[in-house]
């Protein structure tokens, strides 16, 4: 149905209340092989911007509009990787604590882990792979040629000397390159934690990760997909990867009344009764929720507006 009938339909349900944004989310599939950037700037340009998902009726909807063009594989949504870097000294007596959640972390086969060796001054790696490591103790260094994952080197020496040695003074390189035995790559403190992220900067606790092992490929360019194939599931492929995509677009409404359209229970009430009724009159694959503003509010009354009459 076409949105100026979605909106006419939620006009007659909302008889005389008042002014703000009720935002109206649809999906487009579209059936072209683009790059994550190429098909972020269609988005963007025909749209509003790459599918975001938010909760798990926005994904049924996305699933249903692409299902009901006749594909069923991945397609681009607007997820995509930024990395923060962190040294471990720079984490408290907590670290246990930080070592389970990062393993249980759905994003840390993404996690880039930093060795050295002799030849190289940083190597990064997938944190699973197995290594010697090099600890620190007050100023020395000290070289542990046993073959572990980086948390499990981490752990050894957090417990057993002061931390996974980091670089925090000129000479750090010269001094921990003479205790590497020739030929080893050996962790050290440095590491690479991701963050996924939303194309339109929505912020969701809303996650749909898949399960599926990982291989550990070029981090620096991770671009998430919906694969109809695993329900839906979202993991990150390279961004260079030419796929189909989604994207979405928006629309905003004023309406009028005299009530506080701020107060939670009238927002949640006013919501109920927009998407009852437009279940009622037929109409799917719509989501409406409501938009908060910077200053935290959805609706701002309109100051050019005439509100001291009640008639619709």
């Amino acid at each position: 149905m076409k949105m100026d009938v979605i909106l006419l339909a939620v006009l007659y349900l909302s008889g005389c209340f008042i002014c703000s944004m009720c935002i109206f989310h649809q999906y487009h599939f579209v059936n072209v092989s683009m790059n994550w950037d190429q098909a972020r700037n269609y988005c963007r340009q025909n749209y509003t911007d790459l599918a975001t998902t938010e909760n798990s009726e926005e994904l049924n909807q996305l699933i249903s509009t692409v299902s009901s063009a006749g594909y069923s594989s991945q397609v681009w949504i607007g997820l995509y990787i930024s990395y923060s870097d962190q040294w471990t000294t720079s984490i408290g007596t907590d670290y246990l604590n930080w070592v389970n959640q990062a393993r249980n972390d759905p994003l840390f086969v993404y996690y880039v882990c930093y060795g050295t060796s002799k030849t190289s001054y940083y190597l990064d790696e997938n944190c699973s792979v197995k290594h010697p490591f090099v600890c620190l103790t007050g100023s020395q260094m000290v070289f542990v040629n046993e073959t572990v994952d980086w948390l499990s080197a981490w752990r050894y020496c957090r417990e057993n000397y002061t931390d996974l040695t980091r670089d925090s003074y000129s000479q750090w390189y010269t001094d921990v390159s003479r205790v590497v035995l020739d030929g080893s790559q050996a962790w050290i403190g440095l590491f690479y934690r991701p963050f996924s992220n939303w194309s339109d900067g929505s912020i969701s606790s809303f996650t749909y990760w898949d399960n599926l092992p990982n291989p550990f490929v070029q981090v620096w360019n991770l671009k998430g997909v919906a694969d109809l194939q695993r329900s839906g599931k979202w993991r990150f492929v390279p961004g260079g990867t030419t796929l189909p995509f989604v994207c979405y677009s928006i629309s905003q409404l004023r309406i009028k009344s005299a009530a506080d359209l701020n107060d939670p229970a009238v927002k949640a009430n006013l919501l109920k009764q927009f998407q009852d009724r437009l279940q009622h009159k037929g109409v799917t694959g719509v989501t409406l929720k409501w938009r908060e503003q910077a200053d935290g509010k959805v609706f701002h009354k309109d100051e050019e507006t005439d509100v001291t009459h009640d008639e619709c």
